[in-house]
């Protein structure tokens, strides 16, 4: 089994934040600075140096520099699952939690995504019982709980669907520091830009790891397996 190593490093914080298949970049600067651990495996081996941590950076995708600790990020959150239930991350208290935020009309980052999270889930085998995967929609207008449930079931028995009031999702997103805007389409309807990390949740409920988007469903697998082996 491969041994992992958690690293805190102090850097600028970056998300991925797609439009209509493009990468935009937001500048504004926040005045505290990220320090969640990066976890990393021999089947993925990084130097940090700042050649190899710049190429890190780049993978998350530039949008904000911030600083955060990881006691400032995540926490409990109340929302209705596809079942049309309440639903506490608390009462997920003894799983990992994989948490992804999006939405279903996404184009291509989300399904992409989800698609990674049943690999990860099926590479689990016996173990995915331990695991619950969450994917927290930024567009509950349309994203009703049963627009969630047909999608999510599309991927994997893994993920349960979260939706919310305007005002719910936005408290959420705002605890996970992830940024969303929509944009309106001519001629009608409308896109929403968002980050795109996968946010990792210890069995007590704590933020111990964030992975950007595009890293391959291996690096997340060997992730999880390390995370679910220190937890016993």
């Amino acid at each position: 089994m491969n041994q992992y190593r958690a690293t805190k490093i102090d850097c600028f914080y970056f998300s991925g934040f797609r439009h209509g298949g493009s990468l935009n970049r937001n500048r504004s600067l926040m005045n505290r600075s990220l320090s969640v651990p990066l976890y990393v495996s021999d089947s993925f081996k990084v130097s940090l140096n700042m050649k190899r941590l710049t190429l890190i950076l780049y993978f998350i995708l530039a949008v904000t520099t911030a600083t955060v600790s990881s006691e400032e990020i995540g926490g409990d959150f109340s929302l209705t699952d596809h079942n049309n239930t309440t639903f506490k991350l608390d009462q997920l208290k003894g799983k990992l939690v994989l948490l992804f935020f999006g939405y279903t009309y996404c184009p291509d980052i989300c399904p992409t995504e989800l698609a990674n999270l049943a690999m990860v889930f099926d590479g689990l085998k016996s173990q995915a019982d331990r695991v619950q995967g969450l994917f927290i929609s930024l567009d509950p207008e349309r994203d009703t709980p049963e627009v969630l449930h047909n999608y999510v079931d599309y991927f994997s028995d893994g993920l349960l669907g979260l939706t919310g009031s305007k005002d719910e999702v936005a408290k959420v997103a705002r605890q996970y520091r992830v940024q969303y805007q929509r944009h309106e389409k001519k001629g009608g309807g409308y896109s929403i830009d968002h980050s795109a990390n996968l946010y990792v949740i210890n069995g007590e409920g704590r933020l111990t790891a964030v992975v950007p988007y595009g890293m391959p469903p291996e690096h997340v697998l060997d992730l999880v397996r390390g995370m679910l082996a220190e937890e016993g």
